[in-house]
Formats: C-alpha cells, structure tokens, sequence
C-alpha cells in the first residue's frame, strides 16, 4: 500500500479515521502486510495472516502445500519482515501507531456524531475537517501533498485555543483559531481540540 511510504500510510489511515461513520480495516492493514499481485483475482490480498516469523507466518503448522491461502515467503513484506509479534513488541510500529489512533478516534465522539463541515483554506492541499457535537469542537487537517505547507483556516469559531491532540508529529502548539498559520508536514496531519 502506497509503496510502504509510512508517512503516506499514516495519512490516509488518518483520513479515514477522521470520517464520520465506522471506519473498517481488512486484516493485515494494520501491520502494513503486502499483497501478492502474482495471484489470480481476488487472491492477492488474501494471503495468510503473518503471525510470527515462523514457518508459514505462525498462521498454520501444515505443510505450505497444503494451505488454502497463499504465504507471502520473501521480499520486503514477507513474515521475516511484518508479522504481528514483532510489531506487538516495538513502540514505534504500525500496530501501535494504529492502536493510538483508534484510541485517539475513541476519546472523539464529535466525529462519530456531531455535524461536519469542510471550512476553506488558503492551501488547496489541505483538507480541513471541523466537527461540532454538544457544544465541543474537533478541528483535524490533512496536508495530502508532499510539500510541507502553512495554512489558514476561516469559518470557525474565532478566539478559541487549539490544543493538538494527535498528528504525525510535535509541533508547536501555542495557537488559537485565529491564529496566522498553521503549519502541516509533507502528507502531515494534526488533530486539534478547540477550547
């Protein structure tokens, strides 16, 4: 998925994290497991789910032959690689950068269930999400271009604090909705509070 970019993975698991509804991931999704195009129809993103490191992936003890499923055995996705154990293990994986945002989805019912609306943006990149429900606000932004930008944010409320909640790194925080610019990394996203 997107060339194994992390940073254009993050993205868009933040986009869809950040749409109102339920957000659904197939398996493996959140390990960032590879497909295998070489198979026929629907198959690719069928293979076993990578478990361990082990011997078909940790998901069977019979024979490879003898797998309904396809194993994904080598190149830069194969169990050796990602696999649900190692990733369990490291703070800075996938699966646990995933585990925060839906912890992060969680702790905001505003998107889930308030009013949604998209206000403007001087920067035609960013993709501005403004959700209101029981008179508390979520701001979340999406720079969907590689190139690192400052943006403005009209049509909300003004004279509110900002307070970032989740984004794809630290940024300087001390900013108001009427701040002068806000800045956003290369395919960055910022969550906010307003206060």
């Amino acid at each position: 998925m997107f060339g194994n970019d992390r940073r254009r993975i993050e993205l868009a698991f933040s986009l869809l994290f950040s749409l109102p509804g339920t957000p659904v991931i197939y398996y493996g999704d959140e390990l960032g497991m590879g497909d295998d195009l070489t198979l026929p129809e629907r198959w690719p993103v069928r293979t076993c789910m990578q478990w361990t490191d082990d011997e078909n992936a940790g998901f069977s003890t019979r024979p490879g032959n003898r797998l309904l499923h396809h194993v994904i055995r080598e190149g830069q996705y194969a169990p050796a690689n990602v696999n649900a154990i190692a990733q369990q293990r490291d703070p800075d994986s996938l699966f646990n950068w995933l585990r925060r945002l839906v912890e992060m989805r969680q702790s905001c019912p505003e998107i889930g269930w308030g009013e949604c609306t998209v206000p403007e943006s001087n920067c035609p990149a960013v993709l501005i999400q403004h959700f209101v429900w029981q008179g508390k606000f979520v701001l979340v932004l999406h720079n969907l271009s590689q190139t690192s930008c400052s943006t403005e944010i009209w049509d909300i409320p003004k004279g509110r604090k900002l307070t970032d909640i989740f984004g794809n790194r630290i940024y300087d925080s001390n900013l108001t909705a009427d701040a002068t610019l806000i800045e956003l990394d290369g395919y960055g996203y910022r969550w906010f509070r307003l206060d």
